[in-house]
């Protein structure tokens, strides 16, 4: 018996200690408290790579969080709308976009940022009136507070409202809930850079037209018509102005000895006495008073078409 009784010892040595019995894990031990149990939302138009990266009624489509919940109507509606408004219409544009939107709210659904954007830049474009800059300034709110920062339409949206800044806007209401008005500021002088001029002459095959172009049509000449725009904008507080300008070039003989060559005189010609149209006459007539040197006589005139705006 003594034998066997250190044989088993002996055995149980060969075998080594057994280990201990596994300890039953915790729902501590299987959480990481530096892991979220919730996934983060995001806001309708945010890309994502799945459902988990969007709000939880909406689903994400072709990497961009969309809501769920739609109107088909409020969907073909927005679509003619922004045909129409990319077409020029905008007054059209206005009108659709504005029914695409009711229809949205009438199946109970949210409006998605590309519609409330759109309707905002359809509603921009008409502001002549008091009215309709305030109707303009409470659909770019709506885009605002309805879509996220870097949007395509949403950021042509804030450049419209930055052109509105020295029509009056009120820049804090676009940060409240529910603004009663958004035009409470007084008026000022416009800056030189919101206003947008273009200048157009036809005269693509007028001889010596070449050499006076850079003048006509460079920064010197668009400084000056936007300061024509600036001084008219005090009078009549438009945001669009127009003229409709004649270039005339004649060639007179200089005998220079050894050779000839035509001096060539440049003429802008307006029929306004005052005004924009004037000012702006004036202006190009001073950047191209120096004439070309020609190697021949000629003789034309061109039309020119000038248009600045608030931009």
């Amino acid at each position: 018996m003594r034998r066997l009784c250190v044989l088993l010892a002996a055995c149980g040595a060969c075998f080594g200690p057994q280990a201990p019995a596994p300890t039953e894990r915790t729902d501590e031990t299987e959480q990481s408290p530096s892991m979220p149990s919730v996934p983060i939302s995001h806001g309708a138009g945010s890309t994502c790579g799945g459902r988990s990266d969007c709000a939880a009624d909406q689903v994400c489509v072709e990497q961009v969080c969309r809501y769920r919940r739609t109107s088909a109507a409020g969907e073909v509606l927005a679509t003619a709308a922004e045909l129409q408004r990319t077409g020029g219409d905008v007054h059209a544009a206005h009108e659709t976009y504005r029914a695409a939107v009711a229809a949205y709210e009438s199946a109970s659904a949210p409006v998605p940022p590309d519609v409330l954007c759109g309707a905002a830049l359809a509603a921009l474009a008409l502001r002549e009136s008091p009215d309709d800059r305030e109707r303009g300034a409470h659909a770019a709110h709506r885009c605002l507070h309805g879509s996220l920062p870097g949007h395509a339409m949403r950021t042509e949206v804030v450049r419209q409202l930055a052109s509105m800044r020295h029509e009056g806007l009120t820049l804090t209401a676009l940060d409240e809930a529910e603004p009663q008005s958004f035009f409470s500021e007084a008026t000022t002088r416009p800056t030189l850079d919101a206003v947008e001029v273009d200048i157009h002459v036809s005269a693509e095959d007028a001889f010596g037209y070449d050499q006076i172009a850079p003048r006509l049509t460079g920064e010197a000449a668009r400084r000056g018509v936007a300061e024509c725009f600036v001084q008219d904008w005090e009078q009549r507080h438009l945001r669009d102005a127009r003229a409709g300008l004649l270039l005339k070039l004649t060639t007179r003989l200089r005998d220079m000895g050894g050779f000839e060559i035509y001096s060539g005189r440049v003429e802008v010609q307006s029929s306004a006495e005052d005004g924009f149209e004037a000012c702006v006459a004036r202006v190009l007539s001073g950047l191209v008073e120096e004439g070309p040197r020609l190697g021949r006589a000629t003789i034309w005139q061109v039309p020119i078409e000038v248009r600045a705006r608030l931009r």
